[in-house]
């Protein structure tokens, strides 16, 4: 077995703090993050569950849970040494693998989704939903190379995203699993979920005739038989793309907070005062904000504001409109009458 370090880490040192991030923190971050934003009391989650069409409670509240595991499990594939050398190196490391295609390799493996899919989960976890979400959180994995006609650098730069296509020449990669900050994650997933035990992970290296290539060909049936099922049924497919959409909120904005807020305030604090404040009202937009910009354009032309007739137009129809018109042609002017 492979020596592990001290210490994982989810980031590069901050060049504000000098700080750095730990993978088991990040993690958690995101989770908090999820629980946070998408709770079921607040605005976001429940127009966010009622926008992907889970009106059911006991489904919202296994959406959230859902969301919660995905986010603890999103970038554990980071426990590996390339991406572990990248992030505390200088310069430029290129990694073999991409995190998150290790994330859900992860979670290809016969014991994790025994273990995910335990009947007495409650509510039940889908072990497919959070796969698809945790593989798709950066947008950048496909079933296949992909080609882009014309540009053959994009095609040489879209291979990539070919699940657990190698970037580098290397045929193996030590991964970290065993770490207790793995270890420390998965218990986190274990209690909130209601799962027995924790499952063991293999201590073998990732690289071809492994456990981790057999999860791979198991992974890709597992995905084909979800692709096919999904397409049968409109209520897990909107249960899916609300939890990889969710994900993807959840993991920018503990990502973001941590970079910009160097601790000096509490994920929690945050998103209380950005996410759960007051919703604006009609005559927030109109006065806060339509009504200073009408009077900075009327000063820089040194005449009255007058809307554009599309303005004037768009303000006369129903709720459900499309308007399409250029950057800074005045789209927001158009929701009111401002004149």
């Amino acid at each position: 077995m492979h020596e592990l370090p001290k210490q994982l880490w989810a980031k590069s040192k901050s060049k504000i703090s000098g700080k750095q991030l730990s993978l088991k923190q990040h993690l958690l971050d995101a989770e908090e993050a999820a629980h946070l934003i998408f709770r079921l009391d607040g605005r976001w989650g429940r127009n966010w569950c009622r926008f992907f069409r889970i009106r059911d409670e006991a489904e919202q509240q296994r959406f959230l849970l859902n969301l919660r595991v995905a986010a603890l499990f999103h970038d554990i594939g980071k426990a590996n040494a390339d991406f572990y050398e990248a992030v505390t190196t200088p310069g430029f490391k290129a990694q073999t693998l991409r995190h998150e295609h290790l994330s859900a390799l992860v979670l290809c493996l016969p014991s994790v989704r025994k273990w995910i899919s335990h009947p007495k989960s409650s509510p039940r976890l889908d072990v497919d939903v959070i796969t698809a979400a945790v593989l798709s959180h950066h947008l950048k994995a496909s079933d296949r190379q992909i080609s882009v006609p014309g540009d053959p650098k994009a095609s040489e730069r879209a291979k990539y995203y070919r699940w657990c296509q190698p970037q580098t020449a290397k045929k193996v990669v030590a991964l970290y699993f065993q770490h207790d900050e793995v270890t420390k994650i998965l218990e986190r997933i274990n209690q909130i979920a209601g799962l027995e035990g924790v499952p063991e992970l293999p201590n073998s290296v990732w690289k071809e005739n492994s456990p981790w290539e057999q999860a791979h060909k198991q992974g890709k049936k597992a995905g084909d038989f979800f692709n096919r099922a999904i397409k049968a049924n409109d209520e897990r497919l909107m249960f899916l793309a609300a939890v990889k959409a969710g994900l993807i909120v959840a993991d920018s904005a503990a990502s973001g907070l941590v970079r910009v807020n160097e601790g000096k305030i509490s994920i929690e604090d945050w998103i209380d005062d950005v996410v759960h404040s007051a919703p604006i009202g009609a005559n927030d937009i109109e006065f806060a904000i339509l009504a200073p910009r009408a009077k900075q354009i009327a000063e820089r032309l040194g005449q009255p504001f007058q809307p554009h007739n599309f303005q004037t137009q768009m303000a006369q129809q129903s709720s459900r409109a499309l308007l399409l018109a250029a950057c800074g042609a005045g789209k927001n002017f158009g929701c009111m009458d401002v004149g």
